[in-house]
């Protein structure tokens, strides 16, 4: 493994970048905005599923068909791109049972939005452009305060020349809306992998989550 700009105290099990380390604060780098992707608004996300769930057979029980009915959507988080006339959110649907984040797939017809019966759908995600700038960002706010001349150097190096060569695996924490992707990266000592929480925001832009 090649030798990275951080010190060895701060790396974790899995991660072998310490700006990822569990003692680290969580830290906020807004990535650029992209242009804005067509996609519903919370009104017309909740219009949608309420058609769904109105379409859907009846369930087998008074009670199950409560249940049902009891399920809402309380926040649309993210979208991803456009990609033809269909989006998929990250959405958090409310019941008499708690909440939980979801991915939901809408696709735009005869002017109006429709939820797509699909489960288990991967996550938005940031792209590589802009998880690159995110942990660019995190390099740069960190060397600062570093007191060894070298390793603040190293750390100045990685921001200006760190390239994210891959991001897959995605998945989205249930619980959070957190987003976790395996990111390959291009380090001027060699390449190196870890697994980074983003956080989406309203906005459209991420914010990079190290692990607690």
């Amino acid at each position: 493994m090649p030798a990275l700009p951080f010190p060895p105290r701060h790396r974790a099990a899995r991660l072998s970048l310490p700006l990822l380390c569990l003692a680290w604060p969580l830290l906020a780098a807004a990535a650029p905005p992209a242009s804005t992707p067509a996609a519903p608004t919370l009104d017309q996300a909740i219009a949608a599923q309420r058609a769904a769930l109105a379409a859907e057979s009846p369930a087998a029980t008074p009670m199950g068909q409560a249940l049902v009915e009891s399920i809402r959507l309380s926040e649309l988080r993210l979208c991803g791109p456009l990609r033809e006339d269909r989006v998929d959110c990250i959405v958090r649907l409310e019941s008499g049972l708690g909440g939980a984040y979801q991915t939901y797939r809408f696709q735009r017809r005869d002017g109006a939005w429709t939820l797509l019966p699909l489960a288990d759908l991967a996550p938005p995600a940031p792209s590589r452009t802009q998880a690159q700038a995110l942990l660019r960002a995190d390099l740069l706010l960190r060397a600062p305060r570093l007191d060894d001349t070298e390793q603040r150097g190293r750390y100045e190096r990685a921001a200006a020349s760190l390239i994210v060569s891959a991001l897959e695996g995605c998945e989205l924490d249930r619980a959070e809306g957190r987003v976790s992707c395996d990111v390959g990266m291009r380090l001027p000592k060699g390449d190196d992998q870890a697994t980074l929480r983003f956080v989406p925001q309203a906005d459209g832009t991420w914010r990079l989550d190290p692990p607690r």
